[in-house]
């Protein structure tokens, strides 16, 4: 998930121009119907925004993972004012909000952590979580999915007043939190007065338990002149995605 705003040492840009698409299941209970009713009457419990806060891995939790990471103060209320990227056609506003927002519309908490790779000035990470009712975090990834499975590309205008064209590549999801969604994203862009085109190469990794989403973004950004074998897809580790699912279910009582 890419946010609207810049976040440290993440430059988090608006102008994204995704390439490739394939489609795989995301990990979804076999009994949907079943299986969200149950988690509705019986899922973990949603968290106010103190325990949120308090769920994110610490610096010292990514280190053993050779990440750097970062706290970062932002609120829902952060994010109130900041106009929401508008996806054309229509039925991929979900998957739009997916990369730009990464949380329920109904979230009543909110908090992210923002990290790198130590080894690589290159890679520049973002977690966030968000709290809401359970139905209200199934709704969420139900509209994510059904957008993925119309959608190949859609468009938006950026930052700089350009139409930008994005297409995606769906990924398989590890089996992790109550369900998952895992896609990739590459993008080309245009920064105003320079000569060719930044790459960014993205995966993005939501995952719910009960009430809580959670969204990993990972991202590579290529100046025009980096070659182009040796530009590579980043993926989450699935390591990081298991010791911060394992974090929030601690403080559900899970």
């Amino acid at each position: 998930m890419r946010k609207l705003l810049a976040v440290g040492f993440m430059a988090i840009t608006l102008t994204l121009t995704v390439a490739g698409c394939s489609k795989q299941p995301a990990n979804r209970p076999a009994d949907a119907a079943a299986a969200s009713k149950e988690t509705a009457e019986t899922g973990p419990r949603p968290l106010a925004q103190a325990e949120l806060a308090a769920s994110r891995l610490t610096e010292q939790e990514t280190a053993t993972l050779k990440y750097v990471s970062m706290w970062t103060d932002n609120t829902l209320e952060a994010f109130a004012d900041i106009k929401r990227v508008s996806a054309t056609p229509a039925p991929c506003q979900p998957v739009a909000d997916a990369i730009y927002r990464g949380y329920p519309d109904g979230s009543t908490a909110y908090a992210d952590v923002s990290y790198s790779e130590k080894d690589s000035a290159l890679v520049a990470g973002y977690i966030s979580l968000s709290s809401d009712s359970a139905a209200g975090a199934e709704k969420f990834f139900d509209a994510v999915r059904s957008s993925l499975e119309q959608c190949d590309q859609f468009t938006h205008t950026g930052r700089y007043g350009d139409t930008i064209t994005t297409m995606i590549t769906m990924g398989p999801s590890d089996t992790v939190g109550d369900e998952s969604i895992t896609f990739t994203t590459s993008s080309k862009w245009k920064m105003p007065n320079e000569d060719g085109l930044t790459e960014d190469l993205a995966t993005t990794t939501l995952v719910r338990s009960g009430s809580v989403t959670l969204s990993f973004d990972l991202g590579n950004t290529y100046p025009s002149g980096f070659p182009k074998g040796k530009r590579t897809m980043p993926k989450v580790d699935p390591e990081l995605i298991a010791r911060q699912v394992a974090k929030v279910q601690a403080a559900q009582g899970t």
